[in-house]
């Protein structure tokens, strides 16, 4: 059964959903001139022979780029220009990315830059992409460390959800998405927030049925607000904390996935906002006791904490060294712009992630002079 979510954004990208996306694909491509697949070494090992049998004739030359977040750099789509150059490449070509949020974010960057833009469609392979990465128009890449620093917003020509792809995710991949999942239910979707709570495990079953209303709140946003001036910015509730702990511990060559990171971000700024009196205690335990359910949140030195806070003051976000928080009210609701004191901000991260000697010190219990009246 296929699904059709029309009028992404400014209207010139649709959504495709159904195991039975890829005969729209293969016609949808007809048109170009030129056809090119990037796929990581995962996603051209378990995800390409999910196509079919006509795998090795709807594209004219395949890239295959190293997997994981340290590969989404300058580097790589360094490469995938100079084979685009080498292929011939022109401005009726088109990409296709088929692969996770690294592949999906090189492969949209890479297009849009190229010759100053050719097409590329998404077909995203993991739940994260599915219901975020890939849609959206949010193409970039990693620099100097920093997450997604360079990029451009430019909307795939179509983006096809091809739920059978997961089933080559393990469940720790499951869980990294179903982090953005949540996240999408908290700021925007009390009904997603429900059918949440109904499930009992992140599986397959589980959260197939969820994906076109996760897909539907970020399209719904992203319609009003494309280049993220305003309402797009409820989107990045947890990552302000998030992408710090990811960039942190990334640069400590220790594994962490962008979800792990942004369910950890969500847990903390979740803190924040109840402490300041804008999150009601009784949300901010629901969310506590589901992130937990879930997710094993990491501990750390005082002195990893202080760089971590660091690194949030390069958020993308960021204006006149001030640290923006998009915060939620309530569930299902989100403040955007929201700004807290250095100590507040640091008592959060400590009460939260500070790993305890003796005595544990609850989040939920914890009190500071620092917070907001």
């Amino acid at each position: 059964m296929i699904e059709e979510i029309k009028g992404v954004a400014t209207g010139s990208s649709s959504i495709i959903l159904g195991d039975d996306a890829i005969a729209e694909l293969l016609t949808a491509i007809h048109k170009f001139d030129k056809v090119f697949l990037l796929v990581d070494e995962n996603t051209n090992q378990y995800c390409l022979p999910k196509i079919g049998g006509s795998q090795n004739g709807f594209f004219d030359f395949k890239i295959i780029i190293p997997s994981g977040e340290a590969n989404k750099n300058l580097k790589t789509v360094e490469q995938i220009w100079k084979i685009l150059i080498e292929e011939n490449a022109n401005r009726k070509s088109l990409i296709v990315n088929l692969g996770g949020g690294t592949v999906t974010d090189i492969g949209g960057f890479a297009a849009a830059t190229f010759m100053r833009g050719i097409s590329f469609i998404n077909l995203p392979t993991t739940l994260l992409a599915m219901i975020d990465a890939a849609i959206g128009g949010k193409t970039g890449i990693d620099f100097d460390d920093f997450k997604n620093y360079i990029g451009a917003f430019r909307l795939p020509d179509m983006v096809y959800i091809v739920p059978r792809f997961l089933e080559s995710l393990d469940e720790r991949q499951m869980r990294a998405g179903f982090a953005e999942m949540l996240k999408h239910a908290l700021v925007a979707g009390v009904e997603l927030w429900n059918a949440i709570q109904s499930i009992s495990q992140v599986s397959l079953d589980a959260l197939i049925p969820l994906i076109p209303a996760a897909v539907r709140i970020k399209t719904d946003i992203i319609s009003r607000d494309f280049t993220e001036r305003g309402e797009r910015q409820k989107l990045n509730f947890g990552h302000t904390v998030g992408h710090a702990i990811e960039t942190f511990l990334l640069g400590k060559g220790k594994s962490i996935l962008h979800g792990e990171a942004v369910a950890v971000g969500m847990f903390v700024e979740a803190y924040l906002a109840k402490e300041a009196h804008l999150l009601p205690e009784e949300d901010f335990a629901a969310i506590r006791d589901l992130i937990k359910k879930y997710y094993t949140l990491p501990s750390f030195e005082t002195n990893d904490l202080s760089e971590i806070f660091h690194l949030m003051k390069y958020d993308k976000k960021n204006e006149k060294g001030e640290i923006y928080f998009s915060i939620p009210n309530r569930i299902g609701h989100c403040l955007i712009r929201q700004t807290f004191t250095d100590g507040q901000i640091a008592e959060s991260l400590e009460s939260c992630l500070l790993k305890q000697t003796g005595i544990k010190k609850e989040p939920n219990q914890a009190r500071t002079d620092s917070r907001s009246g």
